[in-house]
C-alpha cells in the first residue's frame, strides 16, 4: 500500500506537472471558443463545439476506463497528454498557414476530447494509488483550489494573450505545458494495481466493461449515490448553460458583469479548496460533500432571489456557491476514491463521467424550450431545491451515507480484487 512517509514528492511532482498542462488546455479552450465567437457569431456553432467535446466522454469513456484498468497508468497519462499536444500542433499549423476553418476546430476539439477521455479517469484512479487514504480529502481540496484558480485566472490571461499573440500564438503554449507534464511523468514510478485480466481482444474488453457496470449497479449504496448525482445534474446543467442569459435578461448586464459573476464563483472555489486542503474536511468525506451541497445550493438561491438592482448580492451568492461547491466536489471525489476498489476505478470514473456528460444534451433539450417560455431565472430556484433534497437524501439513506465503510451495504468484491502493488524492482524493470 501507499507509504505515508514518501508519497508527497512523487505525487506532487506529477500534480504540478499536470496543473501546468491544465493551464495550457484551458487557455486553448478559451482561445478557440473566442475565435469561433468572433468568426461566426453563431450560437449554433458554439453549441456544436460543446457537443464535440462531450461526445467522446459519452460514447468512448466507458471503454477507455476498461483500458485504463488494464494498461500501465503511467503510459496512459503520457500517451494521452502527448496525443492532445500533437492534435494542437496540427491546429496551430493550420492557423499559421491561414487555413483554419470552424470545422477544423471542431475536429481537433473532438480528437483532444478523446485524449481527455483516457486522461481523466487515469488521473483520478492513480491518485488513490499514490496518496494515503487519510490525505485524499486534502488532495481533493487542492484540486478544487486549482479549478477555482483556473476559472478565475485563465479568462483575463487568455484575453491578454489573444490581444498580444492571437490564436496562433496561444496554441503553442499548450504544447509546451504538455511537454512539461510528460517530462515529469517519464521520471516517476506510478504504482499499478494488478487486477485479474481475463483474455484479450474486443470480447475481453466488453467483459470488463460489463463487470464494471455490474459492480456499480449491484452495489445498492453506490447505485443510489449515482442516481442522486444524476438527479441534481439535470437541474445543474441548464443553470450553468443559461447564466449569460440571466445576466442579460434579469440583471441587464453585459460581458463585464458575466465575467464578475463567473469570477466570484471561481474565487469561492479557490477559497473553499484552500480551506479543505488545510483542514481536510470531516472524518467522513461524504459528510463534507453533503455540507458543501447544501451551502452551494443556498448560494445559488441567493443569486435567484437577488433583485435586478442588487447585482452585488448575486455576486455574494456566487461566492458562497463556489465555496460550497468546492466542498461538494472534493468530498464526493474523496468518498468515491475511498469506496471503490482501486482495480475498478478506471472503469468507475469513466462510466460516471460518461453518464453525467450524457445529461447535457438531454437536459438542454428538455429545459431549453421551457426557458424560452418562462425565462431562465426559474433554474436558480429549481437547482437549489434539487440540491437541498439531494443533501437530505444522502444524509438519511444509510446505504448512501456509509458507502465509505469497509462493510458498506452491498459493497461488492470483484473476482481477483485483492490489491497487489508491483514491487519497486518490477517497476524498475518496466521503466
Amino acid at each position: 500500500m501507499t507509504n505515508s512517509r514518501d508519497w508527497k514528492a512523487p505525487f506532487f511532482s506529477m500534480w504540478i506537472g499536470q496543473a501546468f498542462s491544465m493551464v495550457g488546455s484551458h487557455l486553448v479552450r478559451f482561445a478557440l471558443i473566442w475565435w469561433l465567437t468572433e468568426t461566426t457569431g453563431s450560437a449554433t456553432v458554439l453549441a456544436t463545439a460543446t457537443i464535440m467535446t462531450s461526445l467522446p466522454a459519452i460514447f468512448l469513456g466507458p471503454f477507455a476506463g476498461v483500458l485504463v484498468d488494464r494498461l500501465s497508468r503511467k503510459w496512459v497519462l503520457i500517451v494521452s497528454d502527448g496525443s492532445i499536444a500533437v492534435f494542437t500542433i496540427v491546429l496551430a499549423a493550420l492557423f499559421w498557414l491561414d487555413k483554419a476553418q470552424p470545422w477544423h476546430v471542431f475536429a481537433i476539439m473532438f480528437l483532444r476530447a478523446i485524449g481527455d477521455s483516457f486522461h481523466r479517469p487515469t488521473m483520478m484512479s492513480t491518485t488513490t494509488l499514490m496518496v494515503p487514504k487519510e490525505q485524499l480529502s486534502r488532495v481533493a481540496g487542492m484540486n478544487a483550489t486549482l479549478w477555482g484558480t483556473l476559472d478565475f485566472v485563465v479568462p483575463p490571461i487568455g484575453a491578454v494573450l489573444l490581444t498580444v499573440l492571437g490564436v496562433r500564438g496561444v496554441l503553442p503554449i499548450d504544447v509546451i505545458t504538455a511537454a512539461m507534464a510528460i517530462s515529469v511523468l517519464l521520471f516517476l514510478r506510478i504504482p499499478q494495481p494488478e487486477a485479474k485480466v481475463q483474455g484479450k481482444g474486443a470480447h475481453a474488453v466488453l467483459h470488463d466493461l460489463g463487470e464494471g457496470l455490474r459492480y456499480i449497479w449491484d452495489w445498492k449504496g453506490m447505485r443510489y449515490f449515482m442516481l442522486t448525482t444524476l438527479f441534481w445534474g439535470v437541474f445543474m446543467t441548464p443553470m450553468r448553460s443559461f447564466q449569460s442569459l440571466l445576466v442579460v435578461d434579469h440583471f441587464k448586464g453585459g460581458a463585464l458583469e458575466l465575467g464578475w459573476l463567473t469570477s466570484a464563483f471561481g474565487i469561492g472555489m479557490l477559497g473553499g479548496g484552500a480551506l479543505l486542503s488545510v483542514w481536510g474536511g470531516f472524518k467522513r468525506s461524504l459528510a463534507t460533500s453533503i455540507t458543501g451541497t447544501a451551502v452551494s445550493s443556498l448560494g445559488r438561491l441567493v443569486v435567484g432571489l437577488s433583485p435586478a438592482t442588487a447585482f452585488w448580492l448575486a455576486m455574494g451568492g456566487q461566492f458562497v456557491a463556489g465555496l460550497g461547491f468546492a466542498a461538494h466536489t472534493s468530498g464526493m471525489r474523496a468518498a468515491e476514491q475511498v469506496a471503490v476498489a482501486p482495480e475498478m476505478q478506471g472503469r468507475f470514473f469513466a462510466v460516471s463521467h460518461a453518464i453525467f456528460t450524457g445529461l447535457t444534451p438531454i437536459s438542454l433539450s428538455l429545459f431549453g424550450p421551457l426557458a424560452d417560455v418562462v425565462g431562465v431565472r426559474i433554474f436558480w430556484f429549481l437547482m437549489p431545491a434539487a440540491g437541498l433534497l439531494l443533501a437530505v437524501i444522502r444524509r438519511l439513506v444509510p446505504s448512501i451515507y456509509h458507502i465509505e465503510d469497509p462493510g458498506a451495504d452491498g459493497r461488492p468484491i470483484p473476482a481477483g480484487a485483492a490489491l497487489v502493488l508491483q514491487p519497486a524492482e518490477a517497476a524498475d524493470e518496466e521503466e
